[in-house]
């Protein structure tokens, strides 16, 4: 993998920290400009060696960068986008790392048809967020989706593959549209249902005048750890993929229905069927997930 001389990162969280970190430890660019809105970020980053030179603004923070990564909430993508339109090198790749491509990505390149750019997603975080949070090993073994454009061309894709290659990443190609649905039921979801359960329960805590939160254990502990999640990011995800989200909800509203009827009609037998399903299918996941890792 030939070193990446200038490129910049724009979005200095978890994803984009992380990711300059990577590129620092495995020694694959030698100068990355880091640009985000908050100061104490940027200088965050450059006490921590992960940037070599930061930036508030776009605007002639570009300069001979033949690399950029967009690390932004998806919600930003418009402003971000016509910003590169305006200052990135003709020449210049650009990857986002967003958690939504389908019809955004599209819109992207529709709108901004001169960026040289690939559409991509890392299956890796934490319910912590910010630069603070930031590990160069966070990619380690971890998918990483691309989504290609119609017009790609397969250098830059190549190129892109090693590149996160060296960062311990698995790129495996999907379809934009594909990417959505998928993503949808398996990243998406599990984060409404986290913030709904939370809120539920501090709802029920109002109603009944009882001290809900004192008594959690380790199960609720577990199954809610995503709901401490940055809301920024993932408001914006839920509106940017907000039909493939809606119908994911729905489905698991009728699962969810299921239950609560064969509680009401005291079913044992339909609960123990739908309970037993429910524990293969994850254990048939984790294993595969074990064995992807091994």
């Amino acid at each position: 993998m030939e070193v990446i001389e200038r490129c910049a990162i724009i979005g200095l969280g978890l994803i984009g920290g992380s990711f300059g970190a990577a590129l620092k430890e495995h020694g694959l660019a030698r100068h990355i400009t880091g640009i985000d809105r908050c100061e104490q970020t940027l200088r965050q980053a450059m006490g921590s060696g992960i940037i070599d030179g930061s930036s508030t603004v776009v605007a002639g923070a570009l300069a001979g960068c033949t690399h950029i990564f967009v690390a932004t909430p998806v919600g930003s993508f418009d402003v971000v986008f016509e910003q590169l339109s305006q200052h990135a090198e003709a020449s210049a790749l650009v990857v986002d790392f967003g958690s939504v491509k389908g019809e955004l990505s599209m819109r992207m390149h529709r709108r901004f048809p001169q960026l040289n750019y690939i559409p991509a997603h890392p299956i890796a975080g934490s319910e912590r967020s910010g630069v603070g949070a930031a590990s160069a090993s966070l990619f380690r073994n971890r998918k990483w989706i691309i989504t290609p454009l119609p017009q790609t061309p397969s250098v830059q894709l190549s190129e892109l593959r090693q590149l996160l290659l060296a960062v311990g990443a698995v790129p495996v190609d999907m379809d934009p549209m594909e990417h959505d649905r998928v993503f949808a039921a398996v990243s998406h979801l599990p984060h409404m249902v986290a913030y709904g359960l939370v809120g539920s329960i501090a709802a029920m805590e109002d109603a009944w005048n009882l001290p809900l939160s004192r008594y959690p254990g380790a199960g609720f502990r577990d199954f809610t750890r995503i709901a401490s999640s940055d809301e920024t990011m993932w408001a914006d995800i839920a509106l940017a993929n907000k039909a493939e989200i809606l119908e994911s909800m729905e489905l698991f509203r009728e699962s969810l229905e299921k239950i609560r009827q064969a509680i009401a009609c005291e079913d044992r037998s339909a609960l123990l069927e739908s309970f037993r399903g429910a524990r293969e299918y994850r254990d048939a996941i984790v294993r595969h997930m074990e064995e992807a890792n091994a």
